[in-house]
């Protein structure tokens, strides 16, 4: 019997709420609690090796990393019809 041939989604999802080792990371939160968090986007997204994720502690690397997986293909909170019907649409970022 021929198994079938698994395939990877070229989507990637910046909702994610745990970074994983499939994850990318594009984006660094920034600033200060006063002052106001930002996130700081990469130019390229890096992937997140366990060096890099070591490198926010004592934080968790939720916390200072923003980061996208391969999409698990279930609704999203914003959906591709909404993309679509947006006059703006979605700016150019590392994950697209």
């Amino acid at each position: 019997m021929k198994q079938p041939v698994k395939t990877t989604s070229s989507l990637a999802c910046p909702s994610i709420t745990s970074i994983g080792t499939d994850a990318q990371v594009f984006g660094v939160v920034i600033g200060s609690a006063r002052d106001g968090l930002q996130v700081g986007y990469l130019t390229e997204a890096l992937p997140a090796t366990p060096e890099l994720l070591e490198a926010a502690a004592p934080a968790k690397p939720t916390e200072i990393f923003r980061a996208a997986a391969p999409c698990s293909e279930r609704p999203a909170s914003i959906s591709m019809a909404q993309i679509a019907s947006s006059p703006h649409g979605l700016r150019r970022c590392s994950i697209r």
